[in-house]
C-alpha cells in the first residue's frame, strides 16, 4: 500500500519569503511587449472602489469614459449595472473593488487579444493578492479567459460566459468564490430584449445569493485513495467485496485506447469506490502482475461486476463495453452514469467532463498532469502509452476518478428533481442499448474503401495538376511573383477579384470578399468550378473515406460511438466515425461512402425513418388545429400547399425540389423563429444555385415573372416583398403556433428555462430561435430513442438474429435476417407508432415510419424504398 499524497495547489501568484507578491522588472517587460500603455489616455488604470462586501469585479478593459475619469465601469454599461445593483441594495463604488483583465484601453475599444491578456495577467494577480477578495465576479469573455487560462490551457476556445455563467466556484489558491457572468455591456446593448436582460438579472441575483457562502473549502482527494500493487492485497479487496457486496459502487478503468475491439488492447488498471472517503486502485492486465495473476484478478473483477451492487461510472458506456469485450463480464445492475446525469442537470456544451465538474464544484484542479502524456494516443494510432506510465501515478489518478465519481453521484442525487430522475432513467436505458449497438458493429468492405481512397487520390492529383497549369494560375504567378496556394482564401480573393476583376457577390463577416463554395458556384469561371470539384473530392476522401479506414476494426466492422451527453438539444451525437454525417443528398458522396457498408452474410440492411416527425411534434406542443389536421389527414400535404403559395403555382405544378426548398427554406425556419428576410434570401439562393423548375419544366424565375410576383429574373426585392406577404398569411393560418411561441418567450423570461415534451430542461441564455427550436428537436429525438430502446429490448427478449446497427437523426438502421424481416417491420410499426402514443399521452397526432431496405447481401447504397401496404402514410417527408 502506497503512502498518501497531498493535493498541491498551483499558486495563482508568486510570492517571496514574506508572502508578498513578486513584482519584478518582468512587469515592465510585459508592459513593453504589450505596448497598449503608449496609446491610451490613462494607462495602467488602478483598482477603484471601497470593496466593503469583499467583492472584486474583473471586467474586460477600460472604455473611453474610464480613460478620461480614471474610474472603472463608469460608461453606459457601468451605469446600467449601477442601476441594477441599487435595486438590490448594493452600491457599485462602496461594495466592490473594480479592475479589468486589461488595465490599458485597446485602440478603438477593440476586443483584447489573447497575448495581451497573458501579458497583463500579472497585474490582475497582484490585485487579487493585495485585496484578498472573498468573491470574484468575472464579467465577460476577456475576464473569464484571463482568470482561467492557466488552469485550462487545453481549452482555448471554451472561455465564454455561456459555459461558465451560473457557477459559484470555490477557487482554492485565491481563497475566493469565483462567479463568471456576461459583461453588463452585453445586457445593456440589448436592453430592449427582455430575454437577455432577464438572464443577466437572474445571474446577478444568483451572485448576490452566493454572498452567504462561508470560507472557501479545500478538498484534498489524495488523502482518500489507496493504491494496491501487492497481488494478495488486490485479491483480498475483491473477494471481500464479492462476499459482502456494497449497496452501490463506482468504478473506472485506465485502458490502452478508446475502443477495445482490436487485438492487443487491455485494461491496465481499475479503481473502485464504495464510500465517499475511500477509493482503491490496482492493476488488472498490467505487466506488473504475472499472466496467471492477471487472469485471477480479471476473474474476480468479473464476479464483482456480475454481482448485486448498483454500478455507477462516469461515461457508463465506456466501462460497460470494455468490461464485456475484454473481461467477458456482463455488468449487472447499472444504476447511474454521472456524465449523462451532469448533462441532464445542465445541458451546456463542454460541461460534463469529470475534471470540469470537480473544479467548479470543489475547486479540485487537474490531477492528471503526470499521466496525461501517456493516455493520449499518438496521431494516427489507436494505442496509447498507459502501460508505460509510472504505475503509482497511473493508479493514483485512476483512484481519484472513482472517488470523484462517487462524490459527483451523491451531489447529483440531491440535486435531481423527480422529473430529472425520470429523464436520467430514460437516458440510462438508452446508454445500455447504445452500448450493445456499438459492440455489434457495422459490417464493411475495407478493401473497397482502400480502392476508393486510391481512386480519389488519383482524381485529386489530376485536378490539382489541371489547376496549377491553368491560365489563371499562370496569371497569378506573373502578377504576384509566386505560385498560388489554392487552399488560401487570401490568394483566391486576389485572383478572382483583384486580378480577374470578377464581381464581388458576397462578403464575409469581416467585410472581405467571400470565396466560399456558394460564391465560387456563382462565379462564371472554369477554375472556380474546378476548385469546387477539388474541394468535394478532398472532402469525400479525407472526411468520409479517411475516417472509415481509420476506424474499421480487425473484424472489418465499424463501431462508432453514439453519445447522449454532448448536444444542447438533448439529441444524440456520433463519432469515431461520425455515423450521423454520412452523405445522403450528394449522390456521388453517398455512393462512395455507402457502397462499402453491408449486412452480415445472408442478411439485408433495413432502415426506417419517422415521417414529418418534427412537424408532428410541433403539432403536439402547440395543439395548433391546422397542424393537427395536416398530421391526421393523409390526403393533405402542408409543404406542397406552402410551396404552391410561395411560388404561385397550382398544386400539380409543384416539383419535388420546389417543395423541398419551401419546406427547408421557409416553413421550418419560420417555425423555428426566423423571419421573411432570411427565408427569402435562402429560397432565392437555392433557386439560383439549383436552377429550379416547376413540375412542367419552366424556370422558376420565369414563372414568377409570368405570375407578376417579380418584375424580372433579377428582381430579388420584389421576391422578398412577396415572401413577406406569404409570411403574414402563414402566421395568420398558424396563429395557435405563434401563440405557443410567445408563451415560450414569456415563460423563459420569468423562470429562466423551457422544457421538452419529455421533461428535459433547457437552462441558461437562449435566443428566441432556440426557445422554440430546442424543445421540438429534443422531443423528436426522444421519440426515436424510445423506439430504439424498446425495439432493442424486444429483439433481445425474443432471441432474434436481427440487430440494430445505429441511428441517424430520426432513422434506425438494422441488420436483418430475411426470415425476421416482416416481424421487424411489424414490431417497429407497433412500438414506434402505437405503443409510444400509449405511453406518452402528449402525442396527439399519428406517427408514421417509412421503410427502405437492400437486397440480401446488398450494400447500403443499393437500398430501395419499400412500397407495400403496411398501413403507413406520410404527410410529405418522402423527398429527402
Amino acid at each position: 500500500m502506497s503512502p498518501k499524497k497531498k493535493l498541491i495547489l498551483r499558486p495563482f501568484f508568486e510570492s517571496n519569503e514574506h508572502g508578498d507578491v513578486k513584482i519584478s522588472n518582468q512587469d515592465e517587460q510585459d508592459c513593453n511587449k504589450c505596448g497598449l500603455y503608449k496609446t491610451c489616455i490613462s494607462p495602467k488604470m488602478p483598482v477603484t472602489g471601497e470593496g466593503e462586501q469583499g467583492i472584486l469585479i474583473i471586467a474586460e478593459a477600460p472604455g473611453a469614459q474610464e480613460d478620461e475619469e480614471n474610474q472603472q465601469l463608469v460608461g453606459e454599461a457601468g451605469q446600467f449595472l449601477r442601476k441594477l445593483l441599487k435595486r438590490r441594495g448594493m452600491d457599485l463604488d462602496r461594495d466592490f473593488w473594480k479592475t479589468n483583465a486589461l488595465i490599458c484601453r485597446p485602440p478603438k475599444n477593440r476586443k483584447p487579444k489573447r497575448n495581451e491578456l497573458k501579458l497583463c495577467r500579472r497585474n490582475l494577480l497582484k490585485v487579487i493578492e493585495e485585496k484578498k477578495p472573498k468573491f470574484i465576479w468575472l464579467f465577460g469573455n476577456a475576464a473569464i479567459e484571463s482568470f482561467f487560462m492557466e488552469r485550462f490551457k487545453d481549452e482555448d476556445s471554451k472561455f465564454t460566459p455561456t459555459r461558465w455563467r451560473g457557477l459559484c466556484i470555490p477557487e482554492p489558491s485565491t481563497n475566493a468564490w469565483v462567479i463568471p457572468m456576461f459583461h453588463p455591456s452585453y445586457a445593456k446593448r440589448f436592453e430592449h430584449d427582455d430575454l437577455i436582460v432577464s438572464q443577466f438579472e437572474r445571474d446577478l441575483d444568483f451572485a448576490i445569493d452566493c454572498l452567504n457562502e462561508g470560507p472557501v473549502p479545500h478538498y484534498d482527494p489524495f488523502q482518500y485513495v489507496e493504491i494496491l500493487t501487492d497481488y494478495h492485497d488486490v485479491c483480498d479487496l475483491l473477494e471481500g467485496l464479492i462476499d459482502s457486496p456494497p449497496d452501490h459502487m463506482t468504478f473506472d478503468y485506465e485502458t490502452t485506447g478508446l475502443k477495445p475491439f482490436n487485438k492487443g488492447h487491455k485494461i491496465a488498471c481499475m479503481s473502485i469506490c464504495c464510500r465517499n472517503t475511500k477509493a482503491y486502485a490496482f492493476p488488472i492486465q498490467h505487466p506488473h502482475f504475472k499472466t496467471e495473476q492477471q487472469r485471477k484478478i480479471a476473474d474476480l473483477v468479473r464476479r464483482l461486476l456480475e454481482g448485486p451492487s448498483k454500478k455507477i461510472a462516469h461515461n457508463l458506456k465506456y466501462e460497460d463495453v470494455w468490461s464485456r469485450w475484454i473481461l467477458k463480464a456482463e455488468t449487472m445492475n447499472w444504476h447511474w452514469c454521472t456524465m449523462n446525469a451532469a448533462h441532464i442537470l445542465d445541458n451546456r456544451r463542454s460541461f460534463t467532463g469529470l475534471k470540469f465538474q470537480a473544479y467548479w464544484r470543489w475547486g479540485i484542479e487537474e490531477y492528471d498532469s503526470s499521466v496525461k502524456p501517456y493516455l493520449k494516443p499518438k496521431k494516427g494510432h489507436q494505442f496509447n502509452g498507459a502501460m508505460e506510465a509510472p504505475l503509482e501515478d497511473l493508479l493514483t489518478y485512476n483512484a481519484i476518478d472513482a472517488l470523484l465519481t462517487m462524490w459527483l453521484y451523491e451531489a447529483q442525487i440531491e440535486e435531481m428533481s423527480k422529473k430529472d430522475r425520470m429523464c436520467n432513467d430514460f437516458f440510462l436505458d438508452g446508454l445500455l442499448a447504445l452500448s450493445d449497438i456499438q459492440i455489434t458493429g457495422i459490417n464493411t468492405d475495407p478493401l473497397y474503401y482502400e480502392d476508393i481512397d486510391k481512386e480519389l487520390a488519383v482524381q485529386l492529383t489530376e485536378i490539382t495538376r489541371k489547376l496549377e497549369e491553368s491560365k489563371e494560375a499562370k496569371l497569378f504567378q506573373k502578377e504576384v511573383g509566386r505560385p498560388i496556394k489554392f487552399s488560401s482564401d487570401k490568394d483566391l480573393r486576389e485572383l478572382f477579384f483583384d486580378i480577374m476583376k470578377l464581381p464581388v457577390t458576397k462578403k464575409t463577416d469581416t467585410d472581405l470578399p467571400s470565396v466560399d463554395a456558394e460564391t465560387l458556384l456563382s462565379l462564371d469561371s472554369d477554375i472556380a468550378r474546378d476548385l469546387i470539384k477539388m474541394s468535394k473530392i478532398d472532402k469525400i476522401k479525407g472526411t468520409y473515406i479517411g475516417q472509415f479506414l481509420r476506424e474499421i476494426d480487425d473484424d472489418n466492422r465499424l463501431r462508432p460511438f453514439f453519445n447522449l451527453h454532448l448536444v444542447n438539444t438533448y439529441r444524440s451525437s456520433s463519432q469515431g466515425p461520425n455515423f450521423q454525417n454520412i452523405p445522403v443528398r450528394d449522390e456521388t458522396a453517398k455512393k462512395y461512402t455507402r457502397s462499402g457498408i453491408f449486412p452480415s452474410k445472408g442478411n439485408l440492411l433495413l432502415d426506417w425513418d419517422y415521417g414529418a416527425l418534427e412537424v408532428r411534434i410541433i403539432a403536439c406542443a402547440t395543439q395548433d388545429p391546422i397542424l393537427v389536421k395536416y398530421c391526421t389527414d393523409p390526403s393533405t400535404d402542408m409543404h406542397r400547399d406552402l410551396a404552391a403559395e410561395l411560388f404561385k403555382l397550382d398544386h400539380d405544378n409543384v416539383s419535388k425540389k420546389l417543395r423541398f426548398h419551401a419546406k427547408n427554406g421557409f416553413t421550418f425556419p419560420e417555425f423555428y423563429g426566423s423571419y421573411y428576410k432570411n427565408c427569402a434570401r435562402n429560397v432565392w439562393t437555392a433557386c439560383e444555385k439549383e436552377q429550379l423548375k416547376t413540375q412542367e419544366g419552366q424556370d422558376i424565375f420565369e414563372h414568377l415573372c409570368d405570375a407578376h410576383v417579380i418584375k424580372s429574373v433579377y428582381d430579388y426585392d420584389g421576391f422578398e416583398e412577396h415572401v413577406q406577404e406569404v409570411e403574414e398569411v402563414f402566421w395568420e393560418k398558424y396563429r395557435a403556433t405563434r401563440t405557443w411561441q410567445e408563451n415560450q418567450y414569456k415563460f423563459y423570461e420569468k423562470y429562466g428555462y423551457v422544457e421538452t415534451m419529455t421533461g428535459f430542461r433547457f437552462t441558461g441564455y437562449m435566443t428566441r430561435n432556440k426557445l422554440v427550436n430546442y424543445p421540438i428537436q429534443g422531443s423528436a429525438f426522444h421519440c426515436l430513442l424510445y423506439s430504439l430502446i424498446n425495439i432493442h429490448d424486444h429483439l433481445l427478449d425474443h432471441n432474434m438474429n436481427s440487430k440494430i446497427l445505429g441511428q441517424i437523426h430520426d432513422c434506425l438502421l438494422f441488420d436483418v435476417h430475411p426470415k425476421e424481416r416482416d416481424h421487424i417491420v411489424r414490431i417497429s410499426q407497433r412500438i414506434a407508432c402505437e405503443q409510444i402514443r400509449e405511453d406518452w399521452r402528449w402525442i396527439i397526432v399519428p406517427l408514421v415510419i417509412e421503410v427502405e431496405e437492400t437486397e440480401i447481401d446488398g450494400s447500403w447504397y443499393s437500398k430501395i424504398e419499400t412500397h407495400e401496404d403496411d398501413g403507413f402514410f406520410d404527410v410529405g417527408e418522402e423527398d429527402e
